[in-house]
């Protein structure tokens, strides 16, 4: 499988899809006018990875996002929970700046949905690397 990594915009997240490394990235945030055209290909990636996964370790630092993308990161979520039910690992490390409180409780929300534990970070704020 091949390693996609999609550099973020204004209104669009980083992404690293890592097949061999079994490591997911989201970082940024996404408001995208069409989230479908954005994270279809995504969709196609975690489909085709939980086919045959490695121990996978997926880490998200969203700053925001608007609901269209939280009905596809949900979406990503109970994918790669196909990953524990063949005796794997599955980390979901979930960050979320101290002050924002949204973005904590959806990644509880997340966590909930999806039946992953998700690994709740608190940090003084976004990687705007």
């Amino acid at each position: 499988m091949n390693t996609i990594t999609i550099q973020r915009t204004t209104n669009s997240p980083d992404i690293l899809l890592d097949a061999k490394k079994g490591l997911i990235e989201i970082k940024g945030a996404s408001f995208l006018e069409d989230s479908s055209a954005f994270y279809n290909p995504i969709l196609d990636w975690v489909a085709e990875y939980v086919k045959s996964p490695v121990d996978t370790t997926v880490n998200v630092e969203l700053t925001y996002f608007n609901s269209s993308a939280a009905k596809l990161l949900l979406t990503i979520f109970k994918t790669l929970g196909v990953i524990e039910k063949k005796n794997l690992s599955l980390k979901v490390n979930w960050s979320y700046s101290e002050d924002d409180e949204d973005i904590r409780d959806s990644g509880h929300d997340f966590s909930k949905l999806s039946g992953i534990k998700f690994k709740m970070i608190e940090s003084d704020g976004p990687d705007n690397d």
